[in-house]
């Protein structure tokens, strides 16, 4: 029943806004309800009922595009620590989450929890922004503008809005100017935060273990660097510094151990009795912990899991644990189906799952189940970061059948306790915090030195459906096979798991959406080809961090044939160094390589040849004009890859004859802009079609409006990543090739993106 619950209600939701919803769902509960037994008739019925009314709510919380056009004075509650980042242009941003938000203007008064960043410059100084200066549960005023979500649809991972969807954040502010209230009554577990986290910097042996101890005893996450979590992942050790089902399932454990005495002494005679004062307890400790910790999505949602399989077995219901775990799973859907649409949400369940199941088991020692326990989790853990983050590391299981119990069994629980007895005046808490403090500092040098042994051989690409059988199998192998058998089955399916390879039998041309910048990739059976490496963030950070590298990663690219980097603007070139430091490069051609050679050509079979047209991609001068120039013959087809060359560079090309017409796809220059695409460009060109590389939103305002309209006229089809999201030209054994894109008609309502674009976006 809860599986055609959450069956219905997911289904529900992939309705696309072309179809008229309410007679989408009319016609479903006709079709669905009337022929299944009573018990699917309610779970149906009630999945759809509540997938309507997420529906509405969805409606109703859409912001008007008024709104983006003035400034909103506002009044909210701080409700996280605030993040502070350096911006490229050398500017401190400070970032932090507001709840409890009242908008003076009624129309755009939408919103329950953003997330708010505030610039250092002429109107906020830099001293007003430092993160002393914020407390959690403080009251904020001012004026804010808002920004537009990060609609970015590419491969690897899901666009900005549908992130913040899931975790329940309404919009992006920034801050234009504020002002700090204390609220009129005292937020005392935001000072017990502040509090704890101060002492933990005051008895920390190193900044290192500062930060660590941080995220693993308070989940703070912001204190982790960008080097931090590059090793974490990379060693798949991220589960263990972010605040989730396992550590909620671990002190929920040590809980259930304290009140558990009680009964083993013979003190309380009565069971009912006793299993109501231990759910009490352990639901009292883990409530207390998860608040300590900020009560972050994953934290409460392993929490109440484990709260509704303490209930169940309270009320003298036994159904099997995992039975349970899917039934609060549904619940959890249920109030926000967006929910699973991350990692978090799955990870969280699932470690839950195997917590309950195998502390359900029959032992013969707690040692035992304490080993068992964290092998389990070990395994499990290592085949969901290859199926959710298409990686795996040999090294992993190593780390997480040694590092991850350690720290899980004696610096969490020893730290915790440290900040238990420091709160009650004892000095014997500040030595368990530096005890615990020594110990992520020893654990950390064993861990970087297993990193250092094994970076010839950690990352291997997984693709998703290998990701899902050898899950399978692990599972099937854990409930049918012996023990040794089945040991032995489970490690070999990992290592299987570890040197599977996304294997491509096509050739395919990739325009990927990486916000305000360009980044073209080619793949055929033979070769690969990186054309640009997109932009980078505001903050810094490369836009083809995380989402892109995984992509490619998961689809077995470890090296790339040819690097061509058309010239140094950062919207080109942004990504340059994450693309050296994360692949194989065989030739490198433009900025950071040897200069690109016009007349030059790259042939790598019969079917793909690449020739230099114009620039030299190295020129700091005048860099636009200087852009390497491109043109691919793939099979039967032209693609032409201009970078940002202006209109007079585009006559020279003309006037040399250097381009073979027709086009079959033109990757447009400088995004669109209107120092590019003139009207002789295109006419002796004839492309077919044509692609814009840039943000939705952007504040260049590319494309320009003139430059789509100079296309759309003479026939040209017109693409867009910035409402599209990728755009892919796939070639066949036979027959001409065809265009894709992530975005179109018939996603889900809620995935659809911007809309005010679609006016002269292709059918």
């Amino acid at each position: 029943m809860t599986l055609t619950f959450s069956a219905t209600l997911f289904l529900s939701l992939l309705s696309p806004e072309s179809f008229f919803w309410p007679l989408h769902v009319g016609i479903a509960l006709l079709l669905v309800c009337l022929p299944t037994p009573t018990f699917c008739r309610w779970a149906i019925i009630s999945g759809l009922v509540i997938g309507s009314f997420h529906f509405l709510a969805y409606e109703n919380r859409q912001i008007p595009p008024e709104c983006f056009d003035s400034a909103l004075n506002f009044q909210g509650t701080i409700a996280d620590f605030p993040r502070t980042l350096s911006s490229i242009t050398g500017d401190q941003i400070t970032f932090v989450v507001l709840e409890s938000l009242k908008v003076v203007d009624r129309s755009c008064d939408r919103f329950d929890r953003v997330t708010a960043s505030l610039v250092a410059d002429s109107e906020l100084a830099i001293e007003d922004l430092k993160p002393a200066h914020f407390a959690i549960g403080q009251i904020i005023s001012g004026s804010a503008r808002l920004k537009h979500h990060d609609y970015r649809w590419t491969k690897g991972g899901l666009p900005g809005n549908l992130r913040h969807l899931a975790d329940d954040v309404d919009a992006r502010w920034s801050i234009e100017s504020f002002s700090l209230h204390q609220p009129a009554t005292r937020h005392s577990l935001a000072s017990l935060r502040s509090l704890s986290s101060r002492r933990i910097d005051e008895s920390a042996t190193s900044e290192s273990a500062a930060r660590h101890l941080q995220a693993l005893l308070l989940g703070r996450q912001d204190r982790l660097t960008n080097d931090d979590w590059l090793n974490l992942r990379t060693m798949g050790m991220t589960h263990a510094f972010v605040v989730s089902g396992l550590h909620v399932g671990l002190v929920a454990l040590w809980s259930y151990a304290i009140f558990g005495f009680p009964r083993r002494l013979g003190a309380i005679h009565d069971q009912a009795l006793q299993t109501a004062l231990m759910t009490i307890g352990v639901a009292g400790i883990t409530l207390a912990y998860v608040l300590l910790t900020g009560a972050s999505l994953p934290a409460k949602r392993a929490f109440l899991m484990l709260v509704g399989s303490m209930l169940f077995r309270t009320l003298l219901w036994t159904p099997h644990p995992l039975g349970i775990v899917c039934t609060v799973g549904a619940a959890l859907l249920a109030a926000n189906p967006w929910a699973g649409l991350t990692p978090s949400f799955w990870l969280s369940l699932v470690m839950t799952g195997v917590i309950i199941n195998e502390t359900a088991r029959p032992a013969t020692s707690r040692l035992r189940t304490f080993l068992r326990l964290h092998i389990v989790i070990a395994l499990v853990s290592s085949v969901l970061t290859t199926l959710f983050f298409g990686q795996v590391t040999l090294a992993s299981l190593l780390t997480n059948l040694i590092l991850v119990p350690l720290l899980t069994a004696f610096t969490l629980p020893i730290g915790l306790l440290g900040l238990v007895a420091e709160g009650v005046g004892l000095e014997a808490g500040r030595v368990a915090l530096r005890v615990s403090s020594l110990s992520v500092d020893l654990l950390m040098t064993i861990f970087e030195s297993v990193l250092s042994a094994t970076e010839g051989w950690l990352l291997h690409g997984v693709p998703f459906h290998w990701g899902v059988f050898c899950l399978c199998a692990i599972v099937l192998s854990a409930r049918l096979l012996p023990g040794k058998a089945r040991i032995g089955a489970i490690c070999l399916l990992c290592l299987f798991l570890s040197t599977a390879r996304g294997q491509s039998s096509k050739t395919t041309l990739h325009v990927l959406d990486v916000g305000q910048g360009t980044l073209v990739f080619v793949r055929s059976p033979k070769m690969t080809m990186l054309y640009d490496t997109g932009g980078v963030s505001f903050q810094g950070r490369p836009a083809i961090d995380r989402r892109t590298i995984k992509w490619l990663k998961q689809i077995g690219v470890s090296r790339l044939d040819l690097l061509v980097v058309s010239h140094g603007d950062l919207d080109h070139a942004g990504g340059l160094s994450l693309v050296r430091r994360e692949f194989d490069v065989v030739s490198h051609h433009g900025f950071g390589g040897v200069p690109c050679r016009p007349g030059q050509e790259i042939g790598f079979d019969r079917h793909i040849t690449v020739r230099f047209l114009s620039g030299t991609g190295q020129l700091a001068a005048d860099k636009n004009a200087d852009s390497c120039v491109l043109a691919l013959e793939m099979r039967d087809a032209s693609i032409l890859l201009p970078g940002d060359i202006p209109t007079a560079v585009e006559l020279d090309i003309l006037a040399a004859r250097k381009i073979e017409k027709p086009i079959t796809l033109l990757v447009a220059a400088h995004h669109g802009s209107k120092t590019s695409s003139s009207r002789s460009f295109i006419d002796h060109t004839e492309p077919a079609n044509v692609v814009f590389t840039s943000r939705f939103g952007n504040q260049f305002g590319h494309p320009d409006v003139d430059i789509v309209n100079r296309y759309r006229r003479r026939g040209v089809k017109v693409w867009s990543t910035g409402s599209q999201g990728d755009v892919t030209l796939r070639f066949n054994v036979e027959g001409a090739p065809n265009m894709t894109v992530m975005r179109h008609k018939l996603i889900p309502y809620w995935a659809e993106g911007p809309q005010d674009t679609s006016v002269w976006l292709s059918e």
